[in-house]
């Protein structure tokens, strides 16, 4: 394990627990809620970034090269999906999809249930890749 920090993201509280990941931990921990008694914590991989959420009792985490999926009631992993490249930013959820932005300029559409992907084109080829990604209405 390198000595890299967890990218900032704010802790998620959904079903009665926190899920968060300290700047200098070497794991992603989820505790409860009422009592603080920790609940699981799954340690970091080597290339792990940041915390991107909780969606449909999935714990996404986005690295480098991949994105994974941990169960929330456990932590068990769930899935492991690569990424044809390095995360440009941080991406948002709709429905059952996790729009992940790439240095490329494509967007990567994740199923959260499944971690199957898809990918779409934003902008022209050598253009800048996006950014941080919200949605409005």
């Amino acid at each position: 394990m390198t000595a890299a920090n967890w990218k900032v993201s704010p802790p998620v509280i959904v079903d009665g627990k926190v899920v968060f990941t300290a700047p200098d931990a070497q794991s992603v921990h989820c505790i409860n809620l009422r009592d603080g008694k920790p609940v699981w914590k799954a340690p970091r991989q080597e290339h792990d970034l940041f915390l991107a959420g909780v969606y449909q009792k999935h714990v996404l985490i986005v690295g480098k090269h991949t994105c994974r999926a941990l169960r929330l009631a456990d932590g068990a992993s769930v899935w492991t999906q690569p990424l044809d490249d390095l995360p440009s930013g941080q991406g948002v959820a709709s429905q059952n999809v996790y729009y992940l932005p790439l240095r490329n300029g494509e967007i990567c559409a994740i199923d959260v249930l499944s971690g199957h992907t898809a990918h779409n084109r934003t902008g022209r080829s050598g253009g800048p890749a996006p950014g941080n990604l919200v949605f409005y209405d």
